[in-house]
């Protein structure tokens, strides 16, 4: 996902990309990347928090992102680091400066972890949006996610993610 971050001036992307893990196996990251106008692309930077985590079930995958009115970036997406079986996936948070640099840990944001055995395809229905609120000038943040258990299957949830 791609948006242009107005308020640094910077075009902003997010992506999941494949990692091999020495010793074998495989891992998915989240990257980020961002790019003022007249200069290059900056070094990618690895989004997610998961070192130590049993480095061979911990995918990370669709990202989403949106700024804040300080200009600082909202990365959320679907995490697998508390299944060991590399099944079942919350939504995580990241939030970063627009350049990348960490501002605070991984937040899980889901309250239940999904299992899409129940529904094979979750689709690409996950996205995360800035509303800043009128009067107080503080930015919340909401995201759209699908959530999949055997009560719910592909529904679409809602989750706000405040100051």
């Amino acid at each position: 996902m791609a948006r242009f971050n107005w308020v640094a001036n910077r075009i902003c992307v997010v992506w999941h990309e494949y990692d091999s893990i020495p010793g074998g196996g495989q891992d998915t990251n989240i990257y980020y990347t961002s790019k003022a106008p007249g200069g290059g692309w900056q070094a990618k930077v690895r989004i997610n928090d998961d070192s130590g985590v049993n480095e061979h079930y911990r995918d990370q995958f669709m990202p989403a992102l949106d700024y804040d009115t300080n200009g600082n970036v909202l990365i959320t997406y679907y995490d697998r680091r508390d299944d060991p079986s590399n099944t079942r996936y919350h939504l995580y948070m990241s939030h970063v400066s627009a350049t990348g640099g960490s501002l605070e840990s991984n937040v899980r944001v889901s309250t239940f972890q999904s299992d899409p055995t129940f529904y094979s395809f979750i689709g690409d229905y996950q996205d995360v949006w800035c509303e800043t609120e009128t009067g107080s000038g503080i930015d919340y943040f909401l995201d759209s996610w699908v959530g999949v258990s055997s009560q719910s299957v592909g529904d679409i949830y809602l989750s706000l993610i405040g100051p």
